[in-house]
Parts: structure tokens; sequence; C-alpha cells
């Protein structure tokens, strides 16, 4: 039996405000600024298996970002991210186009909304783990990149993926064994991907209580990413990381070692520090990014940048992207993702600017 499943990525965090209790009763409705109701699905039919896999009983994820219109209908799906097989995206696409939810209502008026991230796993019933051509191929990669041997790693890599039968458990290994790869020779924004593929899938998998990876090996997963995203200036994914290993049990360790860098992240955050990304874009010709600040802008640009595409939880917009533009985003909006469009290989920087720089400006 196929099954196909989902899970949302994005977290949501709530803040809580402390008050002071007086003698005089204020009317809630008073202090009121802005009042929020989530979307309702009201239709979600699943993707259906594609049949020309069906014989190969081979087992995907998809992971996709869209548009909940004012009107409640799915609009602008956007594949992030896959196991590789087209087939299997093309599925997703359709079936998200035919949602439909209860659009989300702001002071009485239906808003647009993004939904940034769900991931679809197609499972397999009776599929068994990795199997013994996998694994043994698996403990050579490792044997390899512990022996510094990264040509036949490589080799063997490239190898590994082309066979006509994959499961879940056995992607997830291979994203973690691939991670390693790139670990060894530097390349620490392929080792940031390939290790959050392998977590996202592993969560899908602990969902349907099919965990691919220990704890021991999820904890040095979840532990290495959040490093990575410090690293490279993705702050706003490494807090959403932070929060995700604060709800796993036993952790409590690692909570206490991750604190004093979310405090530091904080820290840059309000202070009057330019905070600078380089980014490449992606063979699939798009690269993302959070936000955590709301002003930002571009520089050094070498090759093609079409667009920006900028997936508030309540709001899109498109820009053509210019250099030396500031963009500054409402609070209103809620928390952003940008998709930048444009040719794979092309390079830019995003420079997220504190608010002392835009007083200066004004």
């Amino acid at each position: 039996m196929i099954k196909v499943m989902l899970i949302f990525i994005s977290i949501i965090l709530a803040s809580r405000v402390g008050a002071t209790v007086t003698d005089k009763i204020i009317d809630r409705q008073e202090l009121l600024l802005e009042s929020f109701s989530d979307p309702k699905l009201i239709n979600n039919p699943f993707p259906k298996y594609p049949k020309s896999q069906i014989k190969y009983q081979n087992e995907a994820w998809v992971k996709v970002s869209y548009v909940i219109e004012a009107d409640g209908s799915v609009a602008h799906p956007l594949v992030e991210d896959s196991s590789g097989s087209h087939h299997f995206s093309d599925e997703v696409i359709k079936a998200i186009e035919q949602w439909k939810y209860q659009p989300t209502i702001s002071h009485g008026k239906a808003i647009q909304q993004c939904k940034n991230s769900i991931l679809f796993t197609f499972d397999v019933e009776g599929v068994p783990g990795a199997r013994r051509k996998f694994i043994s191929k698996y403990k050579r990669i490792i044997k390899h990149i512990a022996a510094k041997d990264l040509d036949h790693a490589a080799t063997l890599l490239t190898k590994i993926k082309k066979t006509k039968k994959w499961n879940l458990y056995e992607d997830t290994w291979y994203r973690m064994a691939k991670s390693e790869y790139y670990a060894a020779t530097g390349n620490k924004r392929k080792e940031l991907k390939l290790l959050s593929q392998a977590i996202d899938v592993n969560y899908v998998g602990s969902d349907s209580g099919k965990g691919y990876l220990p704890q021991e090996d999820l904890h040095y997963a979840l532990s290495r990413k959040f490093s990575l995203q410090i690293t490279l200036k993705r702050y706003a994914e490494a807090l959403s990381t932070y929060e995700l290993i604060k709800e796993r049990e036993g952790d409590s360790q690692l909570i206490d070692e991750l604190q004093p860098y979310v405090e530091k992240i904080n820290a840059i955050n309000n202070s009057e520090q330019f905070i600078r990304v380089t980014a490449t874009l992606n063979e699939q010709n798009f690269w993302t990014h959070k936000l955590l600040r709301s002003s930002f802008g571009f520089n050094a640009i070498k090759g093609r940048v079409n667009k920006m595409d900028i997936r508030c939880k309540n709001k899109r917009t498109i820009f053509r992207i210019k250099e030396e533009q500031v963009w500054t985003i409402p609070s209103s909006w809620g928390q952003c993702t940008l998709y930048i469009d444009g040719e794979s290989g092309s390079q830019f920087t995003l420079i997220e600017l504190p608010d002392s720089a835009l007083k200066k400006s004004t």
C-alpha cells in the first residue's frame, strides 16, 4: 500500500506579553492592535503516487511552498527541494493547486498568506530499510572519506544514487554520507543543504513512527546544522533550528551549549552591524533566505538575477532586483523568506541592514 504524508516545516513562535493588574478594568478591544484567524484547510486532496514509478515501488519526498490567496485558493506553488524525481514533484503541484482554504482574516478582512514550507513523502508499505548493497557502498564511502580518499568517495556516491530502487531510509543515509563528503571538501553550503534534507525527511519519518536516524545521529545533525547556519550567517534559520532542538526530549545539555550562540545572534540583530550573506543560485536556478531583519539590499551581482519573490506569513510580492536599492518590509507582513530567481551559478551579496542605517539615510 502506498501512502503520501506531509509535515509543516515552518515553526510559528508565539510571543508572551506581561501585564500589570490595576484597579481599572480595561476593555481588551481598546488594547487590540491587530487580530488574525489562521487559514483552515477545507479541501486538500493528497498527491497521487506516479503511475510511472509503481513498478519500481520507489519512495520519495518533495518540499514545496505556496500562497493562499484572499479567496482561499492556492497559487504560485514552488518546489523548493526534492529527492530528485520530477514525477513526484509534478504530482505534488497538481494536488496543491486543487487545495482550498478558509482564508486568513485580519481586521475582519480576508488576506493573502504564504506557507513556507511543506514536506510531502511518498511511502510504500512493506519496503525494508537499507539493502545489503546500499549498506556495503555506504560503509565504503565513509571509509574513503575518513582516509581522505575523496575521489573514490565521490565515485561511489554517484553510483549509489543511480540505483533504480530507492527508499526514504536509504535517501536519509545517502544525504548524511554526502554531507560528510562535503564537510571533508570544505563546502559548507552543500553540507548544510544535505544535513537539512536528512533532518527534514527524518522528522516526517518520526511522525509516522519510522524515524530513520538514531537519536545520537540526529543530535549530531541538528548541532552541526545550527553551527553551519551561524557560520554562513543564516541567523533566522539558526534560531528556527534552535527552537526545533528545544522541542526534543533529552537535549537539555545541547540547549545549554547553544544558548550563548543564540544570545550572540540576538546581539548581532540589535547591533549596527551589517549582515552580509554571499549567495550562489543553485541548479534549480533559485536561492532562498529567511530574513532576520526587515530591511535589506543587494550588491556585487555577477551573472543574471531575474527577480525576488518575497513570501511572508501575511503577504507575497515580487520585485526586480537592483543593486544598492533598499527594501523595507512592514512588520505586519510577518516572518519573510526571499526566493531569488535567475541563472544557475549567478552570485551576489545580500545585505541585511540595521535600523540605524535607515535613520542615517533619511
